[in-house]
């Protein structure tokens, strides 16, 4: 078990980005599903942020047709096999 100073901070909108790319999604696409007042350039910040708000990041998980939970899951492992296994299989079953 790691301690808690040796624990990587896991950055949410790098990991958004990282699963929008992998599902072949825009910028300006994920903006249209996250409603009027979205757009690329927001967007592009929002993958720039570090810490997302719960419910933001719900609302694109949603967006994303990507279950929080499975999305949290994920990047906690992104790093490790189970990550590199388990992707493949939930980008399949969106698709």
């Amino acid at each position: 078990m790691m301690s808690t100073a040796t624990t990587k901070k896991i950055h949410e909108g790098r990991n958004v980005k990282r699963f929008r790319e992998m599902l072949g999604i825009k910028q300006d696409a994920l903006a249209a599903d996250l409603g009027d007042d979205w757009n690329q350039q927001k967007v592009s910040l929002l993958e720039q942020k570090e810490t997302i708000d719960p419910a933001l990041l719900q609302q694109i998980s949603s967006a994303l047709k990507t279950p929080l939970k499975r999305y949290r899951i994920l990047m906690r492992n992104r790093q490790s096999i189970l990550f590199q296994i388990l992707l493949p299989i939930v980008i399949m079953r969106l698709a």
